[in-house]
């Protein structure tokens, strides 16, 4: 299918970095509003550009546009890609309004058009491995869900300097003006949505924790660069889900607890990642069994000392095999959103993203990053029972208490 980019800023180049891996897909034109960052972009690329959407939307033969704009962008880009009757694929969110986000999704559904969007993680290996392992009943029944989102000291680090491969810049500016739940929680929220079902609420805090970060902004500007929060799902699952720049550590772990042990996925922007199973303890072992349990304990902690990352206890997870390349420091595939969108295209059945989805992540998303605005508890309103779970247990009833009524 051939496909286009529209903003070829920092995150444009991971995607094409990850092109490789899906031949089915053609880049045909690409467009940024930056004359600067055009010409960067189709010196390193080769790939047709265009000064702007117009140009790109009446001139090009793409059948499904990439929009890697501003998110402050993302209405106005997706809406024009839709009018012109172009697929549409977004980074997240798909707008920074629920309103607007629910305008996009009804106006591709009245012209028959496809709607997905980033994060496309629920579509790596690890995922695989975790609804495998949900699917075989070792975990039992999921009652709660852990999640960290935390991108550890990043104050401290030279963020001002991360290029591209292209030369663009990180945007910092987006990073901190937006927060850090919109930047990061799909990662976690698009994933569980999949796996246990529609979220019915969410309650939670956010906090400015620091105001300065070398940039200037004015204080309203300043997106909450820390935010906790609980979401109850249709199935009884409850989640916690924090989102901060702020931790001394990096965590981007997330564990799912049930009543027969604990899953952990180590890192879940990798699509790589590691995955465990640490079974509850039963009692009656042997001596011999407690003293190998005790030092197993010992072994872990002393690891996970010595050894860079963050490796967790229990039994390591076997992985689907995979020969896809990976960004370098990430550990993601991009562009795997896009292929499997347009393959269902072809195929004339809706994404496994659907668009439907993108808006229920959307919405939960900004309720996460704006608990003062949307109220909390807040109930959501995009409506996603008629999309079933894929996991059997989704509707087992939830071993936790309430959080709220």
């Amino acid at each position: 299918m051939k496909i286009a980019i529209i903003g070829c800023g920092y995150a444009a180049d991971l995607y094409m970095e990850t092109l490789r891996n899906h031949p089915a897909l053609e880049l045909v034109a690409a467009c940024d509003i930056n004359e600067t960052r055009r010409d960067a972009f189709a010196n390193h690329y080769g790939v047709q550009m265009y000064e702007g959407v117009d140009a790109l939307l009446s001139q090009s033969e793409a059948e499904l546009v990439l929009n890697l704009t501003d998110p402050r962008s993302h209405y106005a880009v997706g809406r024009a890609c839709l009018e012109a009757g172009r697929h549409l694929y977004s980074e997240k969110p798909l707008t920074t309004e629920y309103e607007t986000a629910l305008e996009l999704v009804e106006l591709a559904k009245s012209r028959g058009l496809s709607i997905s969007g980033a994060p496309c993680n629920l579509h790596s290996e690890t995922a695989d491995a975790v609804r495998r392992a949900l699917a075989d009943g070792e975990v039992g029944t999921i009652g709660a869900v852990l999640a960290e989102m935390t991108d550890g000291p990043l104050l401290s680090k030279r963020f001002q300097d991360w290029r591209s491969a292209s030369g663009a810049c990180w945007p910092y500016k987006d990073e901190f003006e937006l927060g850090s739940a919109i930047q990061h929680a799909g990662y976690c929220i698009t994933w569980l949505i999949d796996l246990v079902g529609a979220v019915e609420r969410v309650m939670g805090s956010a906090a400015v924790c620091h105001p300065e970060k070398g940039v200037y902004l004015p204080p309203e500007r300043m997106g909450a660069d820390f935010t906790v929060s609980v979401l109850e799902f249709r199935s009884g699952v409850v989640a916690r889900v924090t989102c901060d720049l702020v931790a001394p550590r990096t965590d981007r772990s997330m564990h799912f607890i049930g009543d027969k042990g604990t899953l952990t996925v180590e890192d879940v922007w990798a699509y790589d990642s590691a995955v465990y199973f640490t079974p509850i303890g039963r009692g009656g072992d042997t001596i011999p069994q407690q003293l190998r349990r005790g030092l197993e304990r010992k072994v872990d902690r002393v690891v996970r000392r010595v050894l860079p990352g963050h490796r967790w206890p229990g039994r390591r997870l076997r992985l689907p095999d995979s020969k896809s390349h990976l960004t370098k420091d990430a550990r993601m595939d991009l562009a795997r959103g896009p292929a499997l969108q347009a393959q269902a295209i072809r195929a004339g059945h809706q994404p496994r993203i659907s668009a439907e989805l993108v808006l229920h992540a959307t919405e939960v998303t900004l309720a996460m990053q704006y608990p003062n605005k949307f109220g909390s508890p807040y109930l959501v309103r995009s409506n996603l029972f008629d999309l079933p779970s894929r996991h059997a247990n989704a509707t087992s009833p939830c071993r936790s208490v309430r959080s709220f009524g």
